[in-house]
């Protein structure tokens, strides 16, 4: 487990943090070289709508919304992941299985929202900028 006091400014450029604490304990706006991810989008099969802004893509959800979804398609009706404490196996299980019914990742998430390809890209320029200045004042 990471302490609750982290401190952010001490990390070094192109970072990368998994923040799977809920509420959030790591702002993603604290710095722009360090990448906060807090999950994944999931893409169902098929043309989706919701009929619901979830603050993602139009026909992506989150993992607790795709979970129940693969477990109905199987015909499990059970209380599958409960809790805060997941199961590795379980969650290979479910990843399987949703494959197995068309279900794909659809990207990172943070402070609950889709990271786009490009938000990633300029994270990781700002990072190796950063990285190379560090570099030049070390000489």
């Amino acid at each position: 487990r990471i302490p609750i006091d982290l401190d952010i400014n001490k990390l070094n450029p192109g970072t990368i943090i998994f923040d799977a604490s809920y509420p959030r304990r790591v702002s993603s706006k604290l710095r722009d070289d360090i990448l906060v991810i807090d999950g994944v989008s999931v893409k169902p099969p098929g043309e989706v709508n919701f009929n619901f802004d979830f603050g993602l893509p139009q026909g992506v959800c989150y993992p607790c919304m795709a979970e129940p979804m693969i477990l109905a398609l199987e015909r499990r009706f059970e209380s599958y992941s409960l809790g805060k404490d997941s199961d590795a196996a379980k969650i290979r299980e479910i990843i399987r299985l949703g494959a197995k019914h068309g279900f794909e990742i659809a990207g990172l998430t943070s402070q609950e929202r889709a990271i786009s390809q490009e938000e990633i890209l300029k994270i990781k320029h700002n990072s190796e900028r950063k990285r190379k200045r560090k570099l030049l004042l070390w000489r």
